[in-house]
């Protein structure tokens, strides 16, 4: 076994937007926002972070306060037992912090108003002496990121003292790739190829469920780590990680299993037996382009920029995702035309933007064609 304090520390260690790795149009908003006020020097208005525990809603809250060089508390309303510990936190903000509020969908009744308060006044009243006489007390101008799991768990009240609302998406594994590549290396431990692949198979998504799995690999007490080891530490815990699948002998009905760099390697397939030149990019979390494609045939060749997203079903891709790949696009010059597929769906406003654009847009039914269509024959 080794020390994992030091290895602790830098797993907690705040990081700048530039260094954070996914939810690229949460940082895009965050840092639009951040930018608006710090232009005119003042502070921003109170934000809202939406997601699933573990998605990395502190990571952020904690990447704003540091991008924008702001001080920074952290609380949990699940530890305000009282209003003295509310009226507490509050008076203890300095001008122009940032206070992280964890779980505000768990804030007791009676706290509700004196919150709303605070967050649209800056004044809390403060309650003196046997006789609990109340006197108001004017409060440092601070910025609230709070965090909630729903939007529709934060009281009403609540809910409409924040200017921005930001809803976190389940990282890809793709993203989880890096992240565990990034992790590892920030804390001395080296991946071998197909471990940080086999780590993000099991992850549904969490960059915290990352985080934990790496720290149980770095009590193995080696300097780097083989697919093996981390097959085997994976099923010592229960979990089963898949291999990685051929691009060859996926089919249609693979979709729902594949991790996001399968899916790269899926359509990188199709597009070879469908007579184009492929090859996937290097990942760099932009939110631009994965695959680029060449066709050399007369009228219709040139240069393809394609992206990919593996969607559940649930999970529609919308116009502003869409408006950022196109931007990609047009970035890029040489493309003649811009693909993006997705295992779900597309929303109507994004099948609009993209009407009369170089751009097409290829859903999960259409995808499931062409594969039918250009079956491998290995």
């Amino acid at each position: 076994m080794t020390d994992i304090e030091p290895a602790k520390k830098q797993f907690l260690e705040v990081r700048g937007f530039p260094e954070l790795i996914g939810q690229v149009q949460c940082i895009q908003r965050l840092k639009a926002f951040g930018d608006l006020y710090a232009s005119k020097n003042s502070m921003p208005e109170h934000i809202l972070l939406i997601g699933a525990d573990g998605i990395g809603k502190a990571t952020f809250a904690r990447a704003f306060a540091k991008t924008y060089n702001s001080g920074l508390r952290e609380s949990d309303t699940k530890a305000w037992d009282n209003l003295g510990d509310l009226t507490a936190t509050l008076t203890s903000i300095d001008s122009n912090e940032v206070l992280l509020l964890s779980n505000i969908q768990d804030l007791r009744k009676n706290m509700v108003e004196r919150l709303q308060t605070a967050l649209q006044e800056f004044r809390i009243n403060l309650i003196i002496g046997k006789e609990r006489r109340e006197f108001p007390y004017q409060l440092n101008r601070f910025t609230l990121i709070a965090t909630a799991s729903k939007t529709t768990d934060v009281p009403s009240n609540i809910l409409q003292c924040f200017t921005l609302l930001l809803s976190l998406e389940p990282y890809s594994n793709v993203e989880l790739e890096l992240l565990a590549s990034e992790i590892a290396k920030r804390n001395g431990l080296t991946l071998k190829d197909g471990v940080a692949h086999i780590l993000a198979s099991v992850c549904q998504g969490s960059p915290a469920m990352i985080e934990q799995l790496l720290r149980r690999l770095l009590r193995l007490g080696k300097a780097e780590v083989t697919e093996g080891e981390a097959i085997q530490t994976l099923s010592a815990l229960g979990l089963r990680p898949r291999s990685v699948t051929s691009a060859d002998t996926m089919s249609a009905d693979d979709l729902d299993n594949l991790t996001g760099i399968e899916f790269e390697k899926l359509i990188t397939s199709l597009l070879q037996r469908m007579g184009f030149h492929a090859e996937m990019t290097r990942a760099t979390g932009d939110g631009g382009i994965d695959i680029v494609a060449h066709l050399e045939k007369p009228f219709i060749g040139g240069r393809y920029l394609i992206q990919c997203k593996r969607y559940s079903p649930e999970i529609m891709v919308g116009a502003p995702i869409v408006r950022e790949f196109y931007g990609a696009c047009v970035a890029d010059r040489k493309a003649i035309k811009g693909i993006f597929i997705t295992t779900s769906a597309f929303t109507a406003q994004a099948h609009e933007f993209a009407q009369n654009l170089p751009v097409e847009l290829i859903d999960g039914s259409g995808l499931k064609q062409l594969l039918a269509e250009y079956k491998s024959t290995n």
